[in-house]
């Protein structure tokens, strides 16, 4: 609880900049949300407008130009253009875009980014079309590593396909803390006491972490919710390219986790949410069945 107060916006944001911008994020995101309902009204939420275009030149004064202002400023671009297209142009706002444009223009350099994005059945299910139950099914916690390193590029694809968990207002807080280093994996391991009789299988160590800068109000458990499905996501990225993994909690003790944030130089203010052990598989491995619960003890109709 005092951590959350700490290092949450509950109490202040002024002078922190991961605060600033997420409450940035979520007030541009507010405005990406109203651009995609079915029927938006003209000149919709125009006390989140305002809101934004303060927060926006708050963060300037503070903090200068700032590639992070890129969307939020596309998004008031976008807005204008959506105004614009009913044939109700805000030119006082319009005039205001243009300005925070120019007061910004060292980090202007993705028009492209913010606001909404059309898409159509074809194109999901072109892509989900391949995708089977037997995917997820086949997916277990795996203990039993091929002695293979794991290239930088299967941990960056997985980060990436984790990005895109759904997420409170797009503030994005998960982290991934790679190890790849035998003997921290092993000393990470021994703190962590999970993975006894495979630590030496393991050929990659993740630490999972959401930062509680992005948090404000009652959303004191959302970092654990954000954080699991980053977790989640972040697995079957894994899971996508033919790599095994197993999942590590962190249910431990203060002291514990004061031990593991000194031994990886984690800062108070994030969370450590689990941990991922990874490897290539070998060509034939045992695991758990881990049998489920029949789905009538989990599945309620309401």
């Amino acid at each position: 609880a005092k951590r959350y107060i700490k290092w949450s916006s509950v109490i202040s944001s002024e002078k922190d900049r991961e605060k600033n911008l997420a409450i940035i994020t979520a007030t541009y995101h507010n405005i990406e949300k109203g651009l995609s309902l079915p029927s938006p009204r003209v000149n919709f939420g125009r006390n989140v407008i305002s809101q934004l275009v303060g927060l926006v030149d708050n963060f300037h004064h503070n903090f200068g130009a700032d590639l992070a202002l890129v969307v939020p400023i596309n998004v008031l671009a976008r807005y204008c253009e959506f105004n614009r297209n009913l044939l109700q142009p805000d030119l006082i706002l319009e005039a205001t875009v243009e300005r925070l444009k120019k007061e910004n223009s060292n980090s202007l350099d993705f028009e492209s980014l913010g606001g909404v994005i059309t898409r159509t059945s074809e194109e999901i299910n072109k892509v989900v079309s391949g995708v089977t139950e037997d995917f997820f099914m086949m997916r277990h916690s795996v203990r039993q590593f091929s002695r293979e390193p794991i290239d930088r590029f299967f941990i960056e694809r997985a980060v990436r396909v984790a990005q895109k968990s759904p997420v409170v207002c797009n503030r994005q807080s998960g982290k991934v803390r790679a190890i790849l280093d035998p003997s921290l994996i092993k000393r990470t391991l021994e703190i962590q006491a999970g993975a006894r009789g495979f630590f030496d299988e393991v050929q990659a160590l993740f630490c999972i972490t959401v930062d509680l800068s992005n948090f404000n109000g009652a959303e004191r458990y959302q970092g654990w919710i954000d954080g699991g499905m980053f977790a989640m996501s972040f697995i079957y990225g894994l899971h996508a390219q033919g790599l095994g993994s197993c999942s590590l909690n962190w249910s431990k003790t203060s002291g514990q986790d004061k031990e593991m944030r000194a031994h990886l130089n984690i800062p108070e203010k994030e969370l450590i949410i689990m941990f991922v052990a990874a490897g290539h598989l070998r060509d034939s491995f045992v695991v758990a069945q881990s049998c489920r619960k029949p789905i009538e003890n989990v599945l309620l109709y309401l």
